[in-house]
């Protein structure tokens, strides 16, 4: 069973984020990836003008005749947020960030395996609340005043809403997914 789950993508092709995306949310949906590190990669950030995942802002490239639009950095940097996955660019022809990503990858997994330890410690665990009913999730010690972390997976609704939330200021303690070093 995999410790991590490295999603590499292509800047130069639009379509292989959106192929990503629908990866993760298979991931989300199976539930393949609550216990790992799930890192996604832009590869090939050395050929800038050929992106069409943009850093910038938003350009149209023509493609045979036809305009598209491309998703830009921020859209492929939400990606990342929305499915609380770490995110990273790279380039294997430069040897740009390859370093970087393989230490990334084993903090990630040093650190989901420390939390699940973490949690686990001390007799904590989720038990059901009412004896076995649907309900909230109960944690032995909670009333001790130290607040203990219950990592649930969210709705695509309160994902929606965080972006947004996000996107318009309303959200001042904003997770990094450019961090590799931490969770």
């Amino acid at each position: 069973m995999p410790d991590a789950l490295v999603i590499v993508y292509s800047v130069v092709d639009s379509d292989s984020l959106r192929s990503v995306e629908e990866i993760l949310q298979y991931l989300w949906r199976s539930g393949s990836s609550n216990d790992k590190a799930v890192i996604m990669v832009g590869n090939k950030a050395d050929l800038v003008r050929t992106r069409t995942v943009n850093i910038t802002g938003i350009t149209v490239i023509t493609v045979n005749g036809i305009s598209t639009k491309p998703l830009t950095f921020t859209e492929a940097k939400s990606v990342a947020t929305s499915y609380d996955c770490k995110y990273t660019e790279t380039s294997g022809a430069l040897n740009h960030n390859v370093d970087e990503l393989l230490v990334g990858i084993l903090k990630q997994i040093r650190l989901k395996l420390a939390e699940k330890a973490r949690f686990s410690a001390g007799g904590r665990r989720r038990l059901r609340a009412g004896g076995g009913g649907g309900g909230s999730l109960a944690v032995p010690g909670a009333g001790t005043g130290g607040k203990i972390p219950i990592t649930r997976r969210r709705s695509a609704g309160v994902r929606v809403r965080g972006i947004l939330g996000k996107m318009l200021g309303g959200d001042s303690k904003s997770k990094s997914c450019d961090d590799l070093h931490v969770l």
